[in-house]
């Protein structure tokens, strides 16, 4: 028996994810989707708060990966659905993609404004292992943060409908095309000069720097750190990284 209705848009919530879970543990099927109009509990990775200005996108959906497909291309697949359906919206915009989980657009001075973000959280249950992916873009109003901030100027309701369009076959995109599409929406180009921190060392853990290489086989990041040959693989639940310029 449904909680609440499934592939709907509620006024207000205290977060989509939460019950994005509650309808996979239900058994929703794969696509199945919640959203609000507002949140009061929303949040981002790290467990950072999200903004929730009525006007913005709050939207999660229930994933059910096949059992060959690997789960850390999920967050990239979702990454590139949410690029280009903006895209679609805002082809005059210059829209990038941030590793791992943030849409921005890049003005000018070659700065990023951070536009949405994507939060992917695993879950294993009765009903079977799913992943919720808690989508937020500011599609109307960029909200005051620590960081810069902008908006996409488009209708929310529009940008929801097309965008859950792309669910049902967001997985069917083969690994080799998504790095691919990936790659060219990213904001880090070869060569780039980057900075990151090991999350699993203490706060006062030292930074390290380098440059970026590439994407791997399992969606990491692969960077060449200052006065080495080797290549580190750097994953998204385990470093903050940093975009020198």
């Amino acid at each position: 028996m449904k909680s609440f209705p499934y592939n709907a848009v509620l006024e207000e919530v205290s977060s989509t994810n939460d019950l994005a879970r509650t309808m996979g543990e239900e058994g929703a099927p794969h696509g199945s989707w919640i959203s609000a109009r507002t949140q009061t509990g929303g949040r981002g990775r790290l467990g950072r708060e999200w903004k929730s200005n009525a006007g913005n996108l709050f939207l999660s959906v229930v994933l059910r990966p096949r059992a060959s497909y690997p789960m850390t291309w999920v967050p990239l697949a979702v990454a590139l659905a949410v690029y280009e359906t903006a895209a679609t919206f805002r082809p005059d915009a210059e829209l990038v993609l941030k590793w791992p989980n943030d849409l921005g657009l890049r003005d000018r001075k070659l700065s990023f404004r951070k536009v949405g973000g994507i939060l992917c959280e695993g879950v294993g249950s009765s009903s079977g292992s799913f992943i919720v992916a808690g989508i937020g873009v500011n599609c109307a109003i960029a909200p005051e943060t620590d960081q810069p901030t902008a908006s996409l100027g488009i209708d929310v309701e529009k940008f929801r409908v097309l965008l859950v369009s792309r669910f049902a076959g967001l997985l069917e995109r083969s690994i080799d095309e998504i790095r691919s599409d990936y790659s060219r929406a990213s904001l880090l180009k070869r060569g780039d000069a980057i900075s990151w921190r090991d999350l699993r060392l203490e706060a006062e853990a030292p930074e390290f720097e380098g440059t970026f290489e590439n994407y791997g086989e399992h969606g990491e990041l692969q960077a060449r750190a200052e006065g080495s040959s080797d290549v580190k693989r750097l994953y998204s639940e385990e470093i903050k990284l940093r975009l020198k310029r």
